[in-house]
């Protein structure tokens, strides 16, 4: 959402939702101050869910690691090309298998008549 106006007015008003880290500058138990413009206007929490959820899944990466990550990608590759070579109409073109690159099977399909 974009948000214009002018500075002075933006001052004198009040913020149209609320919530959020950012907008407020202090809170008591008798008032709350806003926070200086752009962000009294900015209500939101920050994506603290999505930052846990990150780093859950590079604490199972690296519990698992890299290599052992790799070569299951290789091995899924070699599984993938060998059941894939017994399709009728289907013509692997190549792979892209190695270490640090990325393992790829590109073929194509001929069309049925």
């Amino acid at each position: 959402m974009c948000f214009y106006g002018r500075e002075e007015l933006l001052d004198e008003m009040p913020p149209f939702m609320g919530g959020g880290v950012d907008m407020i500058s202090s809170v008591t138990f008798e008032e709350s101050t806003w926070a200086k413009l752009p962000h009294k206007f900015e209500a939101g929490t920050p994506a603290i869910a999505q930052a846990i959820g990150l780093g859950a899944a590079i604490e199972y990466v690296n519990n698992l690691g890299l290599d052992a990550i790799g070569a299951h990608e290789a091995d899924l590759l070699n599984y993938v090309t060998q059941q894939l070579a017994s399709m009728e109409g289907l013509r692997i073109i190549g792979t892209a298998p190695g270490k640090g690159e990325r393992r790829v099977l590109r073929a194509r399909l001929r069309p049925s008549p």
